[in-house]
């Protein structure tokens, strides 16, 4: 890859990354500020494929609970979340005993794990006190592959969920900080693109899926941020024409195939671009 780069009191434990993913990274696809609260009730197509069998999209929305209100306060407070999940986790080093509970409660697929930061003996720290008491803001799952994850100790990661703040912030219309919280959901996704040669991989994004969150961010800042889109864009296009990640196999017709496949996806994106929008 080129390198750029859910209760009140309870956060969904899940042992698949894939289903992780689904809900660190839900409500992908959202329509205009006008549009968003007639979308609450369907799951996005990003997160139908992610999804668990018998999982409530609506249940997984309600669960999540913020104290923040206009756009910038929801930066700052995904910002401070994701603090303490490394704060948190870097503690958790030199506790080997409760990210054990944690790992054994995400295999038994145990439902609060406020229970068992409470008994770490950090459990005073301002970091986990942090993820105890906002813990429908994070995702704690057990996973030896995931990458973009927000901090990790062995097998057992935290990630700050951040699609679901996303309409929130963005039912007042498109802001600065309503883009970058859509930028870094994209760059996440970007991040875990399944390349040609790698397929499908638990808790990566085909290219149709990306394109079409893409094209969906365009239909929210095209008016007041098409420079910023379109600076996104053209460094991701970029990234693909320029892709030299072909260690799988020395067979030059199929790199070529390969890079026919980036370039195509480089062009489907810079057609995306807002014309008469600077870089």
């Amino acid at each position: 890859m080129y390198g750029f780069a859910t209760h009140t009191k309870v956060v969904i434990f899940r042992c698949k990354f894939q289903m992780s993913r689904g809900l660190a990274l839900f409500l992908g696809f959202i329509l205009l500020a006008s549009q968003v609260e007639a979308q609450w009730g369907q799951a996005p197509a990003r997160v139908r494929q992610n999804l668990s069998p018998g999982e409530n999209w609506e249940t997984v929305i309600k669960a999540f609970r913020t104290k923040a209100k206009t756009p910038a306060q929801h930066l700052t407070e995904y910002n401070a979340d994701t603090k303490a999940c490394v704060d948190g986790f870097k503690l958790l080093e030199e506790d080997k005993i409760t990210v054990d509970r944690l790992g054994e409660g995400a295999n038994n697929e145990f439902k609060n794990f406020s229970e068992i930061l409470a008994v770490s003996k950090f459990a005073s720290e301002k970091s986990l006190k942090h993820l105890k008491e906002n813990s429908s803001r994070f995702l704690i799952d057990v996973d030896f592959h995931a990458g973009d994850v927000t901090a990790r100790v062995g097998a057992v990661f935290c990630m700050a969920l951040l699609d679901a703040r996303i309409p929130l912030a963005e039912k007042s219309g498109a802001s600065l900080a309503g883009w970058t919280l859509r930028e870094i959901s994209m760059n996440q996704m970007r991040a875990n693109l399944a390349y040609p040669y790698f397929g499908m991989l638990d808790g990566s994004y085909s290219f149709k899926t990306l394109f079409e969150y893409v094209k969906q961010t365009r239909s929210v800042y095209a008016n007041k941020y098409p420079r910023q889109f379109n600076q996104w864009v053209h460094t991701t296009a970029q990234g693909l024409r320029k892709h030299q990640g072909w260690t799988a196999t020395d067979d030059a017709a199929l790199i070529e195939q390969w890079k026919a496949t980036l370039k195509d996806w480089a062009n489907q994106l810079d057609a995306l671009k807002i014309k008469q929008a600077t870089l």
